[in-house]
């Protein structure tokens, strides 16, 4: 393959946004480091998003939170800059760090369908964003989302 192919082929790929700042009230304990089966639920959501894209990115609520969770150095981390929003400013937050567009899924999300997932990113062409709806419930933590659906302005 030559190089513009190769470039094509991975901008085709989404890149992955992980939120992880969520103060995880209703399950009363700390969602992303959570084990199920001997690993924590933002390993495991990490692992089952990487095949998918290009890049992962983990939004959290401040650096300090950063240091609790078990990531490596291929994982970005950027912090939230709407906090006090939950999960909408983590999103905000997560689109405007890909250069093109991103797959959102939350971190306590240790199910994570990669079919489904796939499915979504085909669909994306032409739409600012690719949200999948369950029980008439849109599902914006489990969406594709292209950069400019996040943007409000040009100075962004």
């Amino acid at each position: 393959m030559t190089g513009p192919a190769k470039s094509n082929l991975h901008r085709s790929k989404p890149s992955g946004i992980v939120l992880a700042g969520g103060q995880s009230r209703r399950l009363g304990m700390d969602r992303a480091s959570e084990q199920l089966n001997g690993e924590a639920l933002i390993r495991r959501v990490i692992h089952l998003v990487s095949p998918l894209t290009s890049e992962t990115n983990v939004v959290m609520a401040n650096l300090a939170r950063g240091e609790t969770l078990p990531l490596t150095q291929m994982e970005s981390v950027a912090v939230d800059i709407y906090p006090v929003c939950g999960f909408v400013g983590g999103i905000s937050r997560g689109c405007r760090l890909p250069a093109h567009n991103g797959l959102v899924v939350a971190c306590g999300m240790p199910l994570l369908n990669s079919e489904l997932l796939t499915y979504l990113n085909s669909l994306r062409e032409g739409y600012e964003a690719v949200v999948p709806v369950l029980k008439g419930r849109p599902e914006p933590t489990h969406a594709l989302y292209s950069k400019s659906a996040c943007h409000t302005s040009n100075s962004d």
